[in-house]
Parts: C-alpha cells; structure tokens; sequence
C-alpha cells in the first residue's frame, strides 16, 4: 500500500492493526524490508484523521512538535478501513500490511484507490423563512474509470422530520471524477400526512420543538455512503455533513376557532320570558375553511334547555355564526357555555353567555 500525495485517502488493508507508536512496533517487521518502511512512515505521518461516528466524533492522531500528541485517540490503523492521511514527503511512503494482505494482490476486489467525498460545504445554515430546503452538491474523486459504484444518502440524527430527493443510486464513472446533486428538505410541520410519512427519515423531536426558540433550532445530520456495486469486502467511504434550520420554515396559518356570543356577555330578558324560546347566536371566526368543528352547548342547571345542544359546523369562507333556542324553563338567572372544538388537533375555544329574567308578568 502506497500513500502517494501529502493529503492522501488510505484503504488500509492488513490482516491485522498497524500500532502508530513506534514503542509497539510488531515484532513480525524484525529484519524485514518493511520495518525501515513502517519507520519512515511514522516519521512522515502528521495527521490521520479516521471516519466520522454517527455520533459526530472522530478519532484523530496528530503530532506536536515532531512527537505523538497525549490527546490523540487514534492508536492504530484497523483492517479494511478507510483514512486520510496528511504527510510529508518525499512520496511515495509505503505501508505495511501487518500480518499480511487481507486480499491478495491479485485478488481485484476492491478498486486500487478509495473514493474521495467532497460536499460543496461541510455545514449549510438557512435562515430565511421558506427556504427549508438544501440543494447538495456532492463531488466524488479518486474512482476508478469503468468501475460501477453505488451511493446512498440518509439523515442520521434530526430534531425534525427530513427527506432527501435522489437519496440513493448507482453510477459507472467514464473518468476519475463524478459529482451527484440531490436536494434536503425540511417538513414545513412537525406532524406529516400518513401518505408522506416513509418520505421522511425517523427524527428524535427536542421536548420544546414547538417553541419559538426551538423552531429556529433545528437540524439534520445527513450521511453519504459509496461503495463499489456486488463487491462486499469493500468498505464504503462515507462522509457527513449538518445542515440547520434557524428561522428557515415557513409561515403557517394556524387555524384556532374563535366564538363569541353575539359582542355581549349578558342577556337580560323580561315579558314572562322565563318560559320563553329565546334564540342565541354564537360569532364565529378563524375557522380554517370548509373545516368542520364540533360545538356544544351546556347550562349550569339541569332545568333550562338549549336546542340544538350540539353538532358539527364548518365555514366556506372561515366565518359564520351557530344559532340555537334557549328555554330558561323558569329557571333564572343561568349560565349558558360553549364549546368549539377542532378535532383532529385538540383546540377548543370556550365562551360564555350570562342570562336574567327581570320584570316578568
């Protein structure tokens, strides 16, 4: 294995790991070409940088000062996986395969080199109210001509439901470079229609999403894979990049029913009206239109009726009134209450109407 640029992606492919301090050196490299190889290569290395967790860390190994840094989590480079290594030269430095190949070198396998994943930014932020949505351009390099790779994208930490267009694919490169352009979006809601629902990826909503301050706190984790196709061995290159939401969704009308008796809280009646059919008009607005609602009157007596007490109702235009006969029954004064309920979303919307008989014959 050849490391033959200073910013190099390693597919490291011995039997066993290759200890990066030179104080555990295998024994197997004693009088062997490639213990000066091993030497040489720890000498040049600076950095190693290992794949991204999908929890967002990464374990590096770093030098200061010409020694290995305390602070580097990297220990050993581990069979069949992917590094980018940045060295200095002269190129080429020769790696050894510590227990030997874990594929033969006829063995073609797997490609001689390891695709390169470059995304045209490593974070996006959008922060304009309606662009919830990230067009990615995703530059691929170091293939090999004629070779056929697949790809595929997916979101693997959210606050809030994602999808990605042209989430997964295939591609046989006619030179060393391809790019693929796909496109994220951000759900305008929280809660997706059943028939959208296998569109989105699967997200952990933060307790307070629906704050304001929440709302513009969201984000997305979205992870690239590539591999060549019905090569199994072959470790896929991945790569990850997050996008954030600060303000990017939407405006949305939220339609919460309001009702009101008729601009007054007090219905005083007279002219043995105690026993009268009285009729009672409820204003009501901000329906969400061609909606229906579920309404319900209740007295605070058992003696009074109200006809109808309940029902549906729905708006073409959003506004409207419910109008129904109230009969005190002798029963004077009472309280007549009403309740607008939306369904499907829990809200209810109460008012209430005070009613006297005074001065009756």
């Amino acid at each position: 294995m050849e490391i033959i640029s200073s910013n190099f992606f390693l597919y490291y492919q011995g039997k066993e790991a290759l200890p990066l301090n030179s104080a555990n050196k295998p024994v197997s490299l004693t009088d062997t070409p490639d213990s000066a190889n091993y030497d040489n290569f720890l000498n040049q290395v600076n950095v190693i940088y290992a794949s991204q967790q999908r929890d967002g860390t990464q374990a590096i190994f770093f030098k200061e000062g010409g020694t290995i840094s305390s602070a580097a989590e990297l220990t050993s480079l581990e069979p069949n996986t992917a590094y980018q290594v940045v060295s200095a030269g002269p190129h080429p430095l020769i790696v050894p395969a510590i227990g030997g190949l874990s594929v033969s070198e006829s063995d073609v396998e797997c490609p001689s080199t390891v695709p390169v994943v470059t995304f045209s930014s490593p974070t996006f932020i959008l922060e304009s109210a309606g662009q919830n949505y990230q067009y990615l351009n995703i530059e691929l390099s170091a293939l090999e001509v004629g070779t056929k790779y697949e790809y595929q994208l997916e979101v693997v930490k959210a606050n809030w439901p994602v999808k990605i267009m042209n989430k997964k694919g295939s591609f046989t490169p006619g030179e060393t470079k391809e790019n693929i352009f796909a496109y994220a979006l951000f759900s305008p809601t929280e809660t997706i229609a059943a028939g959208d629902i296998e569109d989105f990826f699967p997200f952990d909503p933060d307790p307070f999403n629906n704050e304001a301050h929440a709302r513009n706190n969201l984000y997305a984790i979205v992870k690239i894979s590539v591999s060549p196709i019905s090569l199994n061995s072959c470790s896929p290159v991945t790569d990850t990049i997050a996008i954030r939401c600060q303000g990017c969704l939407p405006q949305v009308t939220e339609y919460y029913p309001v009702v009101k008796y008729n601009d007054r809280a007090a219905l005083m009646m007279s002219k043995n009206c105690d026993n009268a059919p009285v009729p009672v008009v409820v204003d009501c607005s901000n329906f969400e239109k061609g909606k229906k609602y579920k309404y319900t009157f209740s007295l605070d007596n058992t003696v009074s009726t109200i006809t109808p007490s309940s029902g549906h109702i729905g708006f073409g235009d959003g506004t409207g009134q419910i109008t129904s006969i109230l009969n005190l029954q002798g029963e004077s004064p009472a309280i007549l209450k009403i309740e607008v309920e939306d369904e499907a979303k829990g809200w209810v919307s109460t008012d209430f109407l005070s009613v006297e008989a005074t001065d009756c014959e």
